[in-house]
């Protein structure tokens, strides 16, 4: 089940010729991005690294498009200093408020990992039922 964002697009000088207007257009991000997004982040943090230095590995991952944009702005928030699931409510199109509430719980009792794999297999199986229903 995709999710879709709006991006501004550049169109076309006004005729004033001062500046650009901008036109919103819909991109999607697949709920398999947000999943692998998941999966990916809780085996790196796991295996020991930083949230920082995951983020980083995790864009690296995706070759472009918005989900990459997306990880960069999170990578960018987190390090200004906020935490995983306060960068993750500024993107409610894309990290649902169950993610959110889940990661900040995972945040405060020191087991975010977990709870980005239960998220993943939670998207999975929604996706396997979404698949089934049709």
């Amino acid at each position: 089940m995709p999710i879709e964002l709006d991006e501004p697009t550049p169109k076309k000088r006004s005729k004033t010729g001062k500046g650009l207007s901008f036109q919103v257009t819909k991109q999607k991000i697949a709920s398999k991005e947000i999943l692998f997004f998941a999966e990916r982040l809780s085996l790196l943090l796991d295996t020991g690294n930083t949230l920082h230095i995951s983020l980083e590995l995790l864009a690296e991952q995706f070759e472009s498009g918005l989900m990459r944009e997306t990880i960069l702005k999170i990578q960018e928030d987190v390090t200004g200093g906020l935490s995983l699931s306060q960068s993750l409510a500024k993107y409610p199109e894309v990290f649902s408020r169950t993610h959110v509430q889940l990661v900040h719980a995972g945040e405060q009792g020191g087991f975010v990992p977990q709870v980005l794999t239960q998220l993943s297999e939670m998207e999975e199986k929604r996706d396997k039922l979404y698949a089934t229903l049709g």
